[in-house]
């Protein structure tokens, strides 16, 4: 797998601003990797995906932390996502999934 690319303008303004990056912060599993597929989206394995460009980020109210209650995953990589009869990817990009607890109201 490639390594992860500097962080962009963009992901550092949200972090600067106070957001946190949920896949960090939750203790996600594997390196969260979610897009780099060829344009085609017919590779066979999920090996393409080598690179983080789909991101989960959150804040408390006034800025506080979140509870992030189990490591954000990334879905949609293994080779039987693809649709078995034309065997294409679904997207070019994986989905992240991460759990907060939301504060009492």
């Amino acid at each position: 797998m490639a390594a992860a690319a500097a962080p962009s303008a963009a992901y550092e303004a949200m972090v600067g601003g106070g957001y946190a990056d949920g896949w960090l912060a939750s203790g996600g599993i594997g390196p969260g990797f979610t897009a780099g597929l060829s344009e085609r989206l017919d590779d066979p394995t999920g090996v393409g995906f080598d690179h983080r460009l789909d991101f989960v980020f959150g804040r408390g109210a006034g800025g506080s932390s979140l509870s992030w209650l189990a490591p954000a995953v990334v879905t949609g990589v293994a080779a039987t996502a693809r649709d078995p009869r034309t065997g294409l990817w679904p997207s070019d990009h994986a989905g992240v999934v991460a759990t907060v607890a939301l504060p009492p109201r």
